[in-house]
């Protein structure tokens, strides 16, 4: 792949142009305006009309800004991002993992961006500043650049999996029911032992949802990067 074949994001445009009169909006609060009414009705909620009336302009006007939908979603989810702190405690693993955190709870209060980061790429400045951190983080980690951009990838799609799995606890109960219930029939030896014998009568206990994504996490990293890579 070519520089010529990556598609242009929003990023790529000037934000005005060299004449004429500065915009009312900025990129910023288009993407601000938008996410609010995401928060409100969810993602299907966001289209041009509704985030022109959170941004207190015309439909029309917001293609001064964005092509369409799909660029006005990369607004938002860029800045939301904004709310990310970069900060780390750590390097190596556990440093990546402090970023998986603060992504896990940015998810879960703002459930919308699990629909946008699995449509969109999420290659604005402030998602690219998240990527930069946690592969700096990675720096002390002996393994190839690639293996650590895989690796970064793999962990981003785990920690939508798992914080979609917590949205959607009703879901997840009734499996956990109904592979308790099957593990009792004695017909599914497999699925009994991975339960430790769980009975109908015996439901399983709640996971501890933080202990689990940690230890998920982690484990993702370490079986990718190598069972020598720094905590």
């Amino acid at each position: 792949m070519t520089e010529d074949d990556v598609a242009p994001t929003v990023w790529d445009r000037p934000e005005r142009g060299a004449r004429g009169p500065a915009p009312a909006l900025t990129r910023e609060g288009l993407g601000r305006a938008a996410g609010g009414v995401a928060d409100t009705d969810g993602l299907d909620g966001v289209t041009m009309r509704s985030a022109a009336a959170a941004a207190g302009t015309a439909p029309a006007s917001l293609y001064r800004y964005v092509a369409g939908r799909g660029e006005l979603v990369d607004l938002m989810v860029d800045e939301a991002f904004a709310d990310l702190d970069l900060t780390l405690e750590h390097d190596g693993v556990d440093g990546v993992l402090e970023l998986a955190r603060r992504v896990r709870a940015l998810l879960l209060r703002r459930p919308w961006l699990l629909d946008a980061l699995g449509s969109r790429a999420g290659t604005g400045p402030r998602t690219m500043a998240y990527a930069e951190r946690a592969l700096a983080a990675l720096a002390p980690v002996d393994a190839p650049g690639l293996a650590k951009l895989e690796a970064f990838a793999i962990v981003n799609t785990v920690v939508r999996s798992l914080v979609d799995a917590e949205v959607r606890r009703g879901a997840d109960a009734e499996l956990a029911a109904r592979l308790a219930s099957v593990a009792a029939d004695g017909e599914h030896p497999s699925i009994a032992a991975a339960l430790g014998a769980a009975s109908s009568t015996d439901p399983p206990e709640p996971p501890d949802l933080e202990a689990r994504f940690d230890r998920l996490v982690r484990g993702v990293l370490v079986g990718l990067l190598g069972h020598d890579a720094p905590r």
